[in-house]
């Protein structure tokens, strides 16, 4: 889904992602944690947000729209996002777990 808002365009993106989840040790080769022999499925959305005008730099924030007051922190005073003082690629500006679950 492609969203224009603030002179932003938000673009949310579905996932789902397949891998095996767990920690050996290197000199023993024992699982320390998770599972060798069970798959793991993860579904995440994620979002991210371009400005429209590359030249323009950041005024509002793109997750609250609140005036950005750029400080050497590059977080916003009102909604604490993270920010990005030229924001003409597109970023990752949210990132949530869907579903999860073992599939074998």
């Amino acid at each position: 889904m492609k969203i224009k808002l603030n002179n932003i365009y938000q673009i949310s993106t579905v996932y789902t992602i397949e891998f095996f989840d767990y920690i050996i040790e290197q000199s023993s080769g024992k699982v320390l944690r998770g599972t060798s022999d069970r798959k793991m499925r993860v579904k995440y959305e994620m979002k991210f947000r371009q400005t429209l005008d590359e030249s323009k730099k950041v005024t509002k924030c793109p997750n609250c729209g609140a005036d950005v007051k750029m400080n050497t922190s590059g977080i916003c005073d009102y909604c604490h996002s993270k920010l990005v003082t030229e924001n003409t690629k597109w970023v990752l500006t949210e990132k949530q777990t869907l579903d999860q679950e073992y599939i074998y």
